[in-house]
């Protein structure tokens, strides 16, 4: 017993008298006490970070320095090439702590800075700009020539269009942007020339591209050119749609990078505008329905892919915000979603993939057929956006002035039980950790969405859940109260298996369901502080704080959530 105390007290020494600059990367950005253990410290392991604890050495480059690294030499390379008087320094100036996230202070302002209000001058379909405006009428954006340059045109150079879009790339599934990007890359290589013979893409795409690649560079050099492409892909729509179903998938794919664009920097009723506008072309083309009738010259794969990106956000933001969806999805065939549940692009190149129209896709998974059509990460999305809105859908039918009839609790019930199926199928929450960045990553909002829609729902239907738990008399107020609060730990279950770079690629979606689950959490917690005797509150505290740390880190890149005001959970936990 003597040695282990020993032992027990030298760890201890040692942790305190550990060198500066020996703890890891992710104790110092806390300023936590570090023991310096490899593969990973006491405070990484016991926060379920251990991927995370990275030390710097000085002998070798952790992930993110290697990633920083390269987003500040794509940067510098497209300063060069936009600007032949500019010379990149000869020596860069960084952190030998490795690079940090914005501070809270930090991603506030820029925020502020970077996310102006509603304008109508942004508006997806307005009349096109006067002639002081750098993009005239000559200007190929509003022309019928997709990406086809003038002497003068404003669009980058091939080199740095290729460039933006390897930054943009690794973000395309946050935006469920499923595409080959083959036709892109070549569409950019013959910009200078006539020939545009390998499937071009209309500019209006292209520059919503990027936009996206300039946003997730915040707060880099290249974020100030963010407002320029924004511009000239709304100047771009007009011509886009003009040019009918030879432009219908870009700016379908287009407008769903603005809306998520617009929704992740707290412009929601921007975003709703370019959300519905790409919602109503479905419904008008006819989209949802069997692909055996869309034109030939139109991959199916990628339409099928498409539709499916329009539908998420729909359905998503449209049950967030709780507004009325644009797509239909009726019991009359005629208006029903027909069209199967998306696959991999590997899948449709290698003609595995089902392209013929099923019989009520969405309505078949809640008559307990959950795993049809498989679980890929674009019909994940797709399901989960899916279960969001049926959630919404119930609770706005409810009238919480009367009983809930019995074949509306038949109805939740059977929507409960399509949540735990769906979830069951899908990878445990135990082992995001160990999946791929890209899986988990989507995982993350997959199992969020999922549970969330539970959430959604019996928050409505507790409604004597304001009073203390024993004060609620009504049994189904009672176990709707419960099921709310259980739905809520659920998605706090997933918050330890984020690593921390995961929350630049997560779906900007699952920021406003934390802020749910937030308000569940306080609810709760005002709740047990009224209960006689007390009792202690330590663990709702440790959950509440996990939101907030989920929230805070995620508002770093996206300014969504500053409209939901997490320092407000901070003065409330200390």
């Amino acid at each position: 017993m003597a040695k282990s105390a020993d032992s027990t007290i030298g760890s201890k020494s040692n942790a305190a008298s550990l060198q500066r600059g020996k703890a890891c990367l992710r104790c110092r950005k806390r300023k936590m006490r570090c023991d310096g253990a490899k593969p990973a410290c006491q405070q990484c392991t016991r926060a379920k970070k251990g991927d995370q604890c990275e030390y710097d050495d000085g002998k070798s480059k952790t992930r993110t320095q290697l990633l920083r690294e390269q987003i500040l030499r794509l940067e510098q390379r497209i300063r060069e090439l936009e600007d032949p008087d500019y010379v990149s320094p000869a020596i860069v100036l960084h952190d030998p702590h490795g690079a940090r996230h914005p501070s809270e202070s930090e991603s506030s302002s820029l925020a502020s800075s970077t996310s102006p209000p509603v304008s109508n001058s942004h508006a997806p379909f307005s009349t096109p700009p006067t002639s002081h405006s750098p993009f005239t009428s000559q200007s190929p954006y509003l022309s019928g020539s997709p990406y086809t340059p003038g002497t003068s045109s404003p669009q980058p150079s091939p080199e740095v269009g290729e460039m933006l879009l390897d930054i943009f790339v690794p973000h395309r599934h946050q935006c469920g942007l499923e595409i080959d990007l083959a036709p892109i890359r070549a569409t950019l290589r013959h910009s200078h020339t006539s020939d545009l013979s390998a499937s071009p893409r209309h500019a209006v795409l292209l520059n919503a591209i990027f936009l996206w690649a300039c946003f997730v560079s915040r707060p880099g050099p290249l974020s100030t050119q963010e407002n320029q492409y924004l511009a000239r892909a709304l100047a771009a729509l007009p011509d886009a749609v003009a040019c009918s179903a030879d432009a219908l998938l870009d700016v379908l794919q287009a407008s769903c990078l603005l809306a998520t664009y617009f929704y992740a920097t707290g412009r929601s009723a921007e975003a709703s505008y370019h959300a519905g506008a790409a919602a109503a072309l479905v419904a008008q083309h006819a989209i949802h329905a069997d692909p055996a009738h869309w034109p030939e010259r139109v991959l199916t794969g990628e339409r099928i892919l498409t539709f499916w990106q329009v539908y998420h956000i729909d359905r998503v933001w449209s049950a967030l915000l709780n507004m009325r969806p644009v797509v239909p999805d009726d019991s009359d065939a005629s208006s029903a979603i027909n069209c199967p549940w998306p696959q991999g692009l590997a899948e449709y190149a290698s003609g595995r993939a089902p392209c013929r129209a099923g019989f009520m896709t969405v309505r078949s998974m809640f008559d307990g057929d959950v795993t049809a059509g498989g679980l890929t990460i674009p019909a994940s999305r797709a399901k989960a956006a899916a279960i969001l809105s049926r959630a919404q859908q119930l609770t706005n039918a409810w009238d919480p002035m009367l009983k809930p009839t019995e074949a509306f609790q038949r109805d939740v019930a059977a929507l409960e039980m399509t949540v735990q199926r769906f979830v069951a199928a899908l990878i445990p929450v135990q082992r995001l950790g160990s999946a791929l960045p890209e899986a988990r990553q989507a995982l993350v909002g997959t199992h969020t969405l999922a549970n969330c829609a539970l959430v959604l729902l019996y928050r409505r239907l507790a409604q004597g859940s304001a009073l203390p738990p024993q004060s609620i008399t009504l049994a189904h107020e009672r176990m709707a109260y419960d099921k709310m609060v259980n739905a809520a730990r659920a998605c706090i279950a997933v918050l330890p298996h984020i690593a921390e770079q995961d929350y630049s690629f997560l779906d900007p979606a699952v920021g406003p369901c934390w802020a749910l689950i937030a308000d569940v959490l306080l609810q709760e917690l005002d709740n047990l502080q009224a209960l006689w005797p007390p009792i202690d509150l330590s663990a709702s505290r440790n959950e509440l704080e996990l939101v907030l740390f989920a929230m805070t880190s995620m508002n770093t890149q996206f300014p969504i959530l500053g409209a939901y005001n997490p320092s407000r959970l901070v003065w409330i936990l200390f």
